[in-house]
């Protein structure tokens, strides 16, 4: 297994849609490609898990549940769940 731990924090509020788009991102841009090009890693959904706490779990359910080709699972720690903010409502489907 390999664990790879990145700082979430960017120069938004980390709670608002923006900052979340920009955590999107960076994972699905540069992050996930990054560990892909340099470790042995399997690129399959199956093998993929996103976890978070804090504000790491709202970026853990607002990029995951978005991206459910690429994560097989979610681990959310200790979040808050703001079903009336913007970034939550658009989350808000059938699942």
């Amino acid at each position: 297994m390999i664990v790879i731990m990145v700082d979430g924090n960017f120069p938004l509020s980390g709670f608002g849609e923006e900052a979340m788009k920009v955590f999107e991102k960076e994972l699905k841009q540069s992050i996930i490609p990054f560990v892909e090009k340099n470790y042995r890693v399997k690129a399959e959904a199956k093998y993929r898990a996103l976890a978070g706490l804090s504000m790491g779990g709202i970026q853990t359910l607002y990029t995951g549940i978005r991206n459910t080709e690429m994560f097989s699972y979610l681990g959310v720690f200790s979040s808050g769940w703001f079903a009336d903010r913007k970034e939550c409502q658009s989350l808000n489907t059938n699942y």
